[in-house]
């Protein structure tokens, strides 16, 4: 009996050293992290009241995993072990890593934390952070403006290309930053009907916006996409804060006009299919200028959602059917929390999807740039 309660002894603690083993530690966080406080900073509860939570020290080292208006990110940092999230003022935030050009060619990074930082630095030509942005990806997109496609500043921008101000050809090469925004046609039909994604120019690569989400959004450039908080992105247009991107609302119809200009007699350019994430070019209080799916045109203000990205997050969650994610089943995804309004698209169970809140049995979720609601019965909530 003796040698079999010390067996279950020794069982329980070889079951339970995986779990410390795999428990990171301070330092180990520390690396990890891309950022830190510069000063003492204020943490509030992220929630929709944002109260206090508590006041972290400088050089606290910190993760960024979603951005909202007025600069408020929502942070990852580890304070005696523990692991916590909260709200902070962003212009209190500091990078700490360096960028250097590696031997391949490619941009790399040291951590201010690696013994190696002050040599590595020493020996290599070190790079902006514009520069590096766009060779491994960071969190840090404010260098990137995507304008819409025909908007005045790209317009002028394409005039201007390649002179001086005394109109002749400059032949210096372009600073790092942003120079010249366009839009490249992905589908070779009508123009009204075409699907053109806008593109930032920034040296020698371009980077393509792939889809607007409200919270996320894709960029694709160096053979890879990349997901984005949109709050980071700048889309030219000259709307009010919390109106950069809204939701096509039709949930009788399913189908809202685009027109060439603010008028009910307008010429109608195409259908926005209801649920689409748009970009908006300048708000209005009877009709909105969006950028829908590489086509500009007016829209009812009316026939716009504008979810708020900075509203209490409720995380992911998969579509399900009876607790079942196997996929063998679809789910109808609606334009209202109504099961009578416009079906905005059909999932398989198993999708993975952002989730903004729950109202009167309804989830609002989002998914690839489709914005809806679902029944809560039908989603499973990640623990």
């Amino acid at each position: 009996m003796k040698n079999f309660c010390k067996g279950i002894c020794l069982f329980l603690v070889l079951l339970l050293l995986p779990t410390a083993a795999l428990a990171m530690t301070q330092e180990e966080w520390n690396l990890s992290c891309r950022l830190k406080t510069k000063c003492a900073t204020t943490v509030l509860v992220a929630g929709p009241n944002m109260e206090f939570q508590e006041i972290i020290p400088a050089n606290t080292y910190v993760q960024i995993y979603d951005s909202f208006i007025n600069n408020q990110k929502k942070i990852r940092y580890m304070i005696n072990g523990e692991k916590k999230t909260g709200i902070v003022n962003g212009d209190h935030l500091v990078t700490v890593t360096s960028s250097y050009r590696g031997s391949s060619g490619y941009a790399e990074d040291v951590h201010e934390l690696d013994p190696n930082h002050d040599e590595i630095l020493k020996q290599n030509q070190v790079i902006t952070v514009a520069e590096s942005l766009l060779q491994f990806g960071t969190t840090d997109y404010s260098d990137l403006t995507f304008e819409l496609p025909n908007s005045p500043s790209a317009e002028k921008a394409k005039a201007t290309k390649g002179r001086s101000e005394s109109g002749t050809e400059e032949k210096t090469e372009m600073e790092p930053s942003v120079k010249q925004v366009s839009t490249q046609s992905s589908k070779q039909e009508n123009t009204n009907n075409s699907t053109k994604k806008s593109t930032a120019t920034q040296g020698n690569v371009q980077v393509t916006l792939e889809q607007v989400g409200t919270r996320t959004s894709k960029v694709h450039y160096n053979g890879k996409t990349h997901e984005v908080p949109t709050a980071e992105l700048n889309f030219g247009g000259d709307v009010p804060e919390g109106k950069e991107t809204g939701v096509i609302y039709a949930p009788n119809t399913g189908k809202a006009s685009l027109r060439s200009k603010a008028s009910s007699s307008a010429t109608v350019l195409r259908k926005c299919k209801a649920g689409t994430v748009v970009t908006v070019l300048d708000w209005g209080n009877n009709y909105c200028k969006i950028n829908y799916k590489g086509s500009v045109g007016y829209v009812l203000t009316d026939c716009l959602l504008f979810p708020t990205a900075d509203q209490e997050e409720l995380g992911t969650a998969q579509l399900s059917y009876n607790g079942r994610t196997t996929g063998s089943t679809t789910i109808n995804v609606r334009n209202a929390a109504d099961g009578d309004s416009a079906k905005v698209a059909e999932w398989a169970t198993g999708t993975e999807v952002e989730v903004f809140s729950l109202q009167d049995g309804w989830y609002e979720i989002e998914h690839d740039g489709i914005h809806g609601f679902v029944m809560e019965r039908y989603l499973t909530m990640h623990d």
